[in-house]
């Protein structure tokens, strides 16, 4: 079971009950997964078109295959 699974059934077992950091670190992991799997458009700096950079961790990305996601696991959007 990964971390995102754990946190959702911590939140659900404890649903409504303020359960002091740990709930307050479950909402942020479900939050880091939300923000990675909504895309956000590449940022193109690069001087060449084939290229365009992660708006999260700052990594070039090519777009010669426009990948879904990168390397770090943000969705990418390639819209214009």
């Amino acid at each position: 079971m990964n971390k995102y699974q754990e946190a959702l059934n911590r939140i659900a077992k404890y649903c409504g009950v303020n359960n002091g950091s740990m709930f307050e670190d479950d909402l942020k992991t479900l939050q880091e997964l939300t923000d990675r799997a909504t895309p956000k458009k590449v940022v193109n700096k690069h001087p060449f078109k084939s290229f365009g950079w992660c708006p999260s961790c700052n990594c070039s990305i090519s777009r010669r295959h426009y990948p879904k996601f990168c390397g770090c696991g943000q969705a990418i959007d390639w819209s214009e």
